[in-house]
Formats: structure tokens, C-alpha cells, sequence
């Protein structure tokens, strides 16, 4: 291949290439910076005092990192459940004459408030508080309705 008249013939690029660093010849060169007591450094750590490369120091989190345990910016923190949908879950299942169902209805209907203000968990377990509770005070006025048909129809039921 012939070269243009005026321009350069590529060479070699590794022949063009000094085969001494610049400066070696001088007394007193060293290619790298001394290093405290006369030690380097293991290969791939800093020297001591110093931080590696990309690490923030210590305590400080890097720019746009959140700390450990917190949520990322734009993220709203989850929110625990509600302790008075687990109390109504709770009562709607203990039917102590109908006073659970009572405590069950009370408490769901409060929780289901809070959890609106708020947007706690739980609007599954204050509902289920909430019918649980419902059926179980329809058990107990059915049961009573039942009683009061008895005895009025049959003065001697309960003799």
C-alpha cells in the first residue's frame, strides 16, 4: 500500500514507543509517590488513613442513598396494622353471651375509622370483626325472640 505524498508512513507501535519511563534516567525517580515508613500499600487497598475510591466516609451515606431501615425518597413508610381490627377479630370470636359480638361491633366500627384517617392495615380484619360480631348478635336476639315465643305461649315452659 502506498502512502499520499506528504503524509506519514504509519510504523510500528510498539517500536515507536520508548522503551524507558520518562525520567528514569534521573537520580533520584521514583514512579510512584513514597508511602509512609517505606511500605506500600497491598495491591487493591488504600494507604491507611485513606478512603477507597467511591467509598463515602465513615457515618455518612452516599449522595441519593437512604440509610439502612429507611424507605427511599418518594415511598411513603408502610403502615402497621391496626390494633382495633385485631381486637374486633379477636372479641367477634369470644361470644360470651353476646358480649363480644357487642365489643366486636364497637371496636370495627372505630377501626375502620381510624384506618380511613390514617391508612393503617387491617380493613379486612375490622370487617370480619364487624360481621362476625353482627351474625353473633342476630344469634343472640334470635335466641331471645325464641325464649319471649316460648313463654308466652306456654305459660308452664319453664315450670
Amino acid at each position: 500500500m502506498t502512502t499520499p505524498p506528504g503524509a506519514e508512513e504509519p510504523g510500528n507501535p510498539y517500536l515507536d514507543k520508548p522503551t524507558v519511563a520518562p525520567g528514569a534516567g534521573d537520580p533520584g525517580y521514583q514512579p510512584y509517590p513514597p508511602t509512609p515508613y517505606g511500605q506500600q500499600p497491598p495491591h487493591g487497598q488504600p494507604a491507611y488513613g485513606q478512603q477507597p475510591y467511591g467509598q463515602p466516609p465513615y457515618g455518612q451515606q452516599p449522595y441519593g442513598q437512604q440509610p439502612y431501615g429507611q424507605p427511599p425518597y418518594g415511598y411513603a413508610q408502610p403502615q402497621g396494622t391496626n390494633g382495633l381490627a385485631i381486637a374486633s377479630l379477636v372479641t367477634s370470636l369470644v361470644w360470651v353471651c353476646g358480649l363480644g359480638s357487642i365489643a366486636a361491633v364497637i371496636l370495627g366500627h372505630i377501626a375502620r375509622g381510624q384506618i380511613k384517617r390514617t391508612g393503617e392495615q387491617g380493613g379486612g380484619m375490622a370487617l370480619a370483626g364487624l360481621i362476625i360480631g353482627y351474625l353473633g348478635l342476630a344469634v343472640v336476639l334470635g335466641y331471645i325472640v325464641i325464649v319471649i315465643i316460648v313463654a308466652a305461649t306456654d305459660p308452664n315452659a319453664f315450670d
